[in-house]
């Protein structure tokens, strides 16, 4: 199993923030752990 740190060290040349990679790899983990993540109201999101 490839961790962040084994992506980034490997893939250094993606077009991609580092950082921002990190992120959505942390948002995924969480929810497979089953972890509630950010919901939103998409009746109030354009308004």
């Amino acid at each position: 199993m490839e961790t962040v740190k084994d992506i980034f060290e490997t893939d250094r040349d993606s077009p991609y923030d580092p950082a921002f990679v990190a992120k959505v790899l942390a948002g995924e983990k969480e929810k497979n752990e089953g972890k509630n993540g950010l919901r939103i109201d998409l009746e109030t999101l354009w308004k």
